[in-house]
């Protein structure tokens, strides 16, 4: 499959520019072999996205993670219209891919990216905020890390436990996505369901997910159906609601 890419040198200096107010023109490599992806999809994704910044415009920049699931399932939805999950070999490359991930941000996403992070262009600080757009950590960066929220919980069928929570960015961060529960949607919505449901304090929260991590140890947690994680879950957070 072939696909765009941007590289880290571009990428800073792309980021660098719009920042200061400038618009670069941003040229990606095209990579891979056989036919290309779709991007018009990730256009229309653009335009979406859009319409999130306008309904969360409201919300302080400490509050704006509860946007990124609604951004999270238009990203999603467009990545698997574009045929980026078309089949599996294809798709990993592309995925695992830094470079796929600078040109979704740079290209399409950008300004949500800096609505969420800096509230404005100007104030973007490389030594701070590169990290959300050059992909060199994929929990870190906005693009990839929404996509990974939603794969975490199982694609589109589930999406709206994306975005069911509200001041969740530590939970998504902390306790689904640089843990192993990400690899386990089962699970994911388990946990998902259960502090929406409970609204567990952070403390409580934190000490289901030591619960959690733990079971990991003994357990093949990725093998679990709905079932077996909703009992898990239930079982591990006893002792935990006021």
């Amino acid at each position: 499959m072939r696909y765009p890419i941007v590289t880290l040198t571009k990428c800073r200096e792309f980021a660098t520019g719009r920042a200061g107010g400038a618009q670069p023109a941003i040229e990606p490599t095209w990579v891979g072999r056989g036919g290309e992806i779709d991007t018009s999809p990730l256009r229309v994704a653009q335009a979406e996205i859009r319409g999130v910044i306008g309904k969360w415009q409201h919300l302080p920049l400490s509050r704006r993670a509860d946007a990124e699931g609604d951004a999270a399932a238009i990203v999603y939805d467009a990545l698997t219209t574009a045929g980026v999950h078309a089949g599996l070999r294809e798709a990993v490359p592309v995925l695992d891919d830094p470079g796929f991930w600078r040109y979704l941000t740079l290209c399409h996403f950008w300004d949500f990216v800096a609505w969420r992070h800096w509230g404005h262009p100007g104030d973007f600080r490389s030594d701070k905020h590169m990290r959300y757009v050059d992909a060199t950590n994929s929990q870190e960066c906005v693009v990839s890390r929404m996509y990974l929220r939603m794969a975490a919980v199982g694609g589109m069928e589930h999406g709206d436990l994306a975005s069911c929570l509200t001041g969740a960015g530590d939970f998504w961060r902390s306790h689904i996505l640089r843990v192993r529960t990400a690899s386990a949607p089962p699970l994911t919505r388990a946990m998902v369901q259960a502090q929406r449901d409970s609204h567990l304090r952070a403390a409580y929260l934190r000490e289901l997910a030591k619960r959690v991590n733990r079971t990991w140890s003994n357990v093949v947690l990725d093998l679990y159906d709905d079932e077996d994680a909703d009992e898990l879950t239930i079982e591990l957070k006893e002792g935990l609601v006021d």
